[in-house]
């Protein structure tokens, strides 16, 4: 049996709650986490609280009482999939103090990828956090 330190994907949390996920705001919120998780790797610190500001304040602000459909979820896998491929999840070394303050040049890129995730999203999500990954 796995033991939580060193299941295979335990760091992939995004995957396994978007694997779950049945609602549109559980779509979400995983598209959202995954986003903000990979520009905190490389974006600024002011970045990466204007990302995580405008998803939860998205996220929060609307309910939601539909059930994603089986489109909208493998659509939401196949571009987690994709940006996962970009971004990656493995090993991340701390950031060093200059990187908080400025970011990373690969911040770009990250937010491009990011921009494309969260059009898999539900337009509740592409209206909050969009304007946030135009840094």
């Amino acid at each position: 049996m796995w033991a939580s330190d060193d299941f295979p994907g335990a760091s992939n949390v995004p995957w396994q709650l978007l694997i779950r996920a049945r609602q549109q705001d559980e779509v979400d919120a995983a598209l959202a986490s995954a986003v903000v998780h990979a520009v905190a790797q490389v974006g600024s610190r002011e970045q990466v609280v204007n990302i995580a500001r405008a998803a939860h304040a998205g996220l929060a602000a609307h309910e939601f009482a539909a059930s994603a459909s089986s489109e909208e979820r493998l659509a939401a896998i196949d571009a987690a999939a994709i940006f996962d491929d970009y971004c990656g999840n493995g090993y991340h070394p701390p950031k060093p103090h200059q990187i908080d303050e400025v970011g990373d040049p690969a911040v770009v890129g990250v937010l491009n990828a990011a921009r494309q995730l969260v059009l898999a999203g539900s337009e509740n999500l592409q209206k909050s956090i969009g304007p946030a990954l135009q840094v």
